[in-house]
């Protein structure tokens, strides 16, 4: 019973540590981008429109926003299936029989 539940808290423990990384990645990934095409703009001489910058954020923020969604849908998703199996599996499986210690004889 104890094991389950430590496989069941690791297995879920592993998928949030794993979004977390992913999150953190494609935030240093964005941000690397962003400071390079703000050199490259202000290196040609070109300086955006504070406007053009407010919607293209706005932009990003909704596009992340969908994706921190999806990636909530699919944690919901897989945390339902997973406590629908153990619920079968707890029904299903007789109790275990006590262990008895083999000696030779």
């Amino acid at each position: 019973m104890y094991r389950e539940q430590t496989v069941v808290a690791l297995f879920i423990f592993g998928l949030t540590l794993a979004s977390a990384v992913g999150f953190g990645v494609a935030w240093f990934n964005a941000s690397r981008r962003a400071r390079r095409l703000e050199s490259q703009l202000l290196g040609a001489g070109v300086t955006p429109q504070p406007s053009t910058r407010a919607e293209q954020l706005e932009e990003s923020i909704d596009s992340l926003a969908a994706q921190v969604d999806q990636l909530a849908s699919g944690q919901e998703f897989l945390n339902r299936i997973l406590a629908d199996r153990l619920d079968k599996l707890s029904r299903g499986l007789p109790a275990p029989a006590p262990e008895r210690e083999l000696t030779p004889h």
